[in-house]
């Protein structure tokens, strides 16, 4: 019963902590990533964004498995995770990876999976990093290398059509 009042107060704390945004310091685990995703402001507005492209619903599933992508990115806050949300909120990469697809649900952290691959594309990262960084969720190495291609590919064709 102490572990099951010490999680739900936990959990309160960071409720509280991403309300008031106050949550800069909190280091990222599952109840704080599943928290951040589903009560800032910020980072649902940019879900439904995303979802909206393609006129899908959002899932409320498990962030579980993008803990381990954020670490390999060196991300260890909340505070983290919002300064990303600034940075790298460029919807281009998500229209073109969403825009004409007929997906119907996309998992409510959908966008933090794009800010993720912003982050590789803007942060100097080379296509085979961004392998190493997909494999950790795909476990398919080379599915993951294709996929990288394909992202840095697309962002080279966006940037072409832009200049």
């Amino acid at each position: 019963m102490r572990v099951r009042d010490g999680m739900k107060a936990y959990t309160g704390d960071i409720r509280r902590k991403i309300t008031d945004n106050r949550a800069d310091d909190v280091l990222i685990d599952l109840i704080s990533l599943r928290e951040f995703l589903s009560r800032n402001s910020r980072m649902r507005a940019f879900t439904e964004e995303l979802a909206a492209i393609c006129g899908a619903g959002i899932d409320e599933i498990s962030p579980e498995s993008d803990i381990r992508q954020l670490r390999w990115l060196g991300k260890q806050t909340l505070g983290d995770l919002q300064k990303m949300l600034g940075e790298d909120h460029d919807l281009a990469l998500a229209k073109k990876t969403l825009g004409g697809t007929d997906l119907d649900i996309l998992s409510a952290s959908v966008g933090l999976r794009f800010l993720c691959r912003a982050a590789l594309v803007n942060s100097g990262y080379t296509p085979e990093q961004a392998a190493d960084f997909l494999k950790l969720s795909m476990g398919d190495t080379a599915r993951a290398g294709r996929q990288a291609k394909h992202l840095f590919h697309s962002v080279r064709k966006s940037e072409d059509e832009n200049a």
